[in-house]
């Protein structure tokens, strides 16, 4: 029998109860001042001289010293308990299930699609990476005679590394997995264009960025894929240490092996810092290449239509 002294007061939104009856419900409680339990997790005691209320059907169950409860007052409160306990164990069930599904072992991931900045689950292997690029960043800082300690640097190598992962978090994303089946079959035989995709990415000769658009054009051979994946696979062969060149090719190879269309067609216009911050210092300078695969290489008229539609 519990200490005669001791109160609980679960609420109907209680959704956590860990101790059984028969191991005494309030021997685990010690000296804590108050509990009530609430459904996402949290926690906090009382042990307040309420009044002993035992009226209370549907919101509150309140149990204070046994040895004075009424058995039928008893067994309610420990129905009550025990149905508790019960809705705990299974809400922890369900959630082991859905972490079960998570791949990599990965923690909490925000998106916010307003600003399309991620704040990324990381798995071990990320959290590994992110300390290593953080103390690699202050070496950095050292070696071009900075104080990595002074005001203002502290928190650079964290921040540093933090933005690095997420410029090339293309390597962690995979084709499919982002296209998610989104190819529909609607008979559509004519040619279809996204242009102007915006994009940035980062020049694996000097580790800075450029940027600018990309426009893709496809004459679907059966299927039609849905036009923001086609914004997605821009991203993910951006968002790793590319060349223009490379780019160009990567996406227009992904739509062939996704779609196997009649012809494709992939041009992209960028400023390369490399050229501006850098060497020659040209700041006004675009670069424009091109990747046409099928009746976009072969067919003239094709090509030509392409590229009117996106000047």
């Amino acid at each position: 029998m519990p200490p005669n002294n001791k109160y609980f007061k679960p609420k109907q939104s209680a959704h956590f109860l860990s101790m059984s009856y028969e191991n005494s419900l309030f021997s685990h409680i010690g000296s804590t001042d108050e509990i009530s339990f609430m459904k996402n997790g949290e926690a906090s005691l009382s042990r307040n001289n309420f009044e002993k209320n035992h009226q209370s059907h549907n919101t509150t169950a309140e149990l204070t010293n046994f040895s004075d409860l009424p058995t039928p007052d008893l067994t309610r409160k420990v129905e009550v308990l025990t149905k508790l306990q019960s809705e705990v164990r299974n809400s922890e069930r369900q959630s082991l299930s859905k972490l079960n599904k998570i791949p990599g072992e990965m923690s909490t991931r925000t998106i916010n699609m307003r600003n399309h900045e991620v704040d990324d689950k990381i798995n071990k292997n990320e959290e590994f990476n992110f300390n290593k690029l953080k103390e690699l960043y202050k070496q950095i800082l050292i070696c071009i005679g900075e104080n990595p300690n002074r005001p203002g640097l502290i928190e650079t190598p964290a921040r540093a590394s933090s933005a690095m992962l997420y410029f090339t978090k293309g390597y962690q994303d995979d084709l499919q997995r982002i296209v998610n089946n989104a190819l529909f079959d609607e008979g559509h035989d004519q040619m279809v264009i996204v242009k102007n995709i915006d994009f940035f990415s980062i020049c694996e000769h000097h580790l800075l960025p450029f940027s600018g658009h990309v426009s893709i054009a496809y004459l679907p051979n059966k299927h039609v894929i849905g036009i923001s994946k086609l914004a997605r696979i821009v991203e993910l062969y951006s968002r790793r240490l590319q060349i223009q060149e490379r780019l160009t090719n990567e996406i227009a190879d992904a739509i062939v092996e996704l779609m196997n269309p009649i012809g494709v067609g992939v041009i992209i216009q960028a400023k390369h810092l490399c050229m501006s911050m850098r060497g020659v210092h040209k700041s006004t300078t675009v670069t424009v290449t091109q990747k046409l695969k099928g009746q976009f290489l072969t067919d003239d008229k094709i090509r030509g239509e392409f590229i009117n539609l996106i000047t």
